[in-house]
């Protein structure tokens, strides 16, 4: 009898474990799947800038809106083109951070250095618009500049391709600026 009542009591510590195990494995999946979902879940924001409370730009984890490559890639032209010999380099250094590193865009450096510092040259970029491009966003505006120790300033309407490589989720790096030929080749 004892007997009777030691395998009985085995067989429910049995049917216990089992039910236990299929609890765990059921919780297992859930908290996978729900990981999963919560690693792969697009966030978004909504950018404010302080100055300008009507210019929004959404951001998200997951891709790039046209709003915010729009606005880096005015933010990257105003930086690049309004420069003048004492501060070419220093804003370099910062146009820099925010790049990688390759031929085209070091030849782009090396150029607008010598050309504001070997002909002491100021300048200053007013964006008239910013439109995406294959590649990249294509820049459109006016380029005043002016060289030291003359009153003659110089305005030609510019158009400029900033490109940029997307290298993770929602970070892009500049990769190249280069003069926008179809507009130089519809002139000509």
């Amino acid at each position: 009898m004892n007997h009777q009542w030691k395998a009985a009591s085995l067989q429910t510590l049995i049917k216990y474990n089992q039910w236990l195990l299929v609890s765990l494995v059921l919780l297992s999946a859930l908290s996978l799947s729900l990981g999963i979902a919560m690693i792969n879940k697009e966030e978004r924001w909504v950018l404010i800038p302080m100055t300008d409370i009507d210019r929004r730009m959404e951001v998200s984890n997951n891709q790039l809106y046209p709003s915010y490559l729009k606005n880096w890639a005015i933010h990257v032209a105003k930086e690049m083109f309004t420069t003048s010999p004492a501060e070419v380099v220093s804003q370099h250094a910062e146009i820099r951070k925010i790049s990688i590193t390759n031929k085209e865009l070091s030849k782009f450096f090396a150029e607008q250095l010598q050309f504001i510092q070997g002909s002491n040259a100021s300048s200053v970029f007013f964006v008239k618009a910013a439109v995406p491009f294959e590649g990249g966003i294509k820049v459109t505006g006016t380029l005043h500049y002016w060289f030291t120790n003359s009153p003659e300033k110089i305005a030609l309407e510019k158009s400029y391709l900033i490109s940029y490589k997307e290298v993770g989720k929602g970070l892009i790096l500049l990769s190249n600026i280069e003069e926008f030929k179809e507009l130089i080749d519809a002139k000509t």
